[in-house]
This record gives structure tokens, C-alpha cells and sequence, in this order.
């Protein structure tokens, strides 16, 4: 698992056709470690990916430990997505083997998310209560590292 992440999806919106979902971690790789994302966007039937190796810039701002604000630009879009957890629930997750670690989730967070394309012109913009959201480990480390 990682040592540090920041999880969130939904697909409760006003358009029923329209998800979410996007993981920012730190991930630990052949003894090196690196801060990476991955997610896409799904709506008028078309998929938007995001991660690290694709060309892609994300910029993450957490305001405390139930709030961020994350903005991700490709060549053709810009998505602001604004993300607070309500209620959490203390789930087991991982460690050597054995579920012994506790994290919190919340599913019931806020998600607000707006999709422009270059020009500014807005494509998308909704938001949800009924999204999952996860800030586990040293979360605030995730920032310095993606500048």
C-alpha cells in the first residue's frame, strides 16, 4: 500500500452518465518512491484519462483534512474538482500482509467538479453528496511533492 494517498470517486450525478474517479499516491517502487495520479472522468459517452504518464499537470491544494481543491490540465481540458469529507468510517486496510491498519473513508463527501475546455467555455459542471473520498498518511507531503 501506499505510504500516503488521496482517493475519490463518484457516479451520482445529475446526468446518470457521468463518473469519476481519481487516486493520488505515494507510491513505493524498487526501493525509490515517487508521487503519481491516476483517474479518469467518463461523459457523453467518452472517457478522460488522467495520470502521470500521460501529458497531464496536476496542481493539489489541501485546505485542512476534510478539504482540497485539485485542478488537472491535458492539452484540450481543464478540470477543478473541490472535494470535502462529511461523515468517515474507520475501515481495515493492509500492512505486511495483514489487515491491521485502520483509515478513514467517507461516503458521503462533497464533490464539485467543473470541466472547460481551452477556451474557458464550460463542458461540464455538477456536484454530489454521494462520493467516496479517502486522505490517508502523511497526505500533505502529496502536495510538496507535485510542484
Amino acid at each position: 500500500m501506499p505510504s500516503a494517498w488521496i482517493w475519490m470517486q463518484s457516479n451520482h450525478f445529475k446526468d446518470k452518465n457521468s463518473s469519476f474517479m481519481l487516486s493520488i499516491a505515494n507510491i513505493t517502487w524498487l526501493k525509490k518512491s515517487f508521487t503519481g495520479f491516476l483517474g479518469f472522468f467518463y461523459h457523453n459517452n467518452k472517457i478522460y484519462h488522467f495520470a502521470t504518464y500521460r501529458p497531464t499537470k496536476l496542481k493539489l491544494e489541501i485546505a485542512d483534512s476534510n478539504q482540497l481543491k485539485i485542478k488537472i490540465e491535458n492539452r484540450k481540458n481543464t478540470f477543478r474538482i473541490n472535494a470535502k469529507s462529511n461523515n468517515t468510517g474507520i475501515l481495515k486496510a493492509p500492512v505486511e500482509g495483514a489487515m491491521d491498519r485502520r483509515i478513514p473513508e467517507s461516503i458521503d463527501a462533497i464533490l464539485k467538479i467543473t470541466m472547460m475546455d481551452k477556451k474557458g467555455n464550460v463542458i461540464f459542471m455538477d456536484s454530489t453528496n454521494i462520493a467516496g473520498l479517502e486522505m490517508v498518511g502523511d497526505y500533505y507531503k502529496l502536495q510538496k511533492l507535485l510542484k
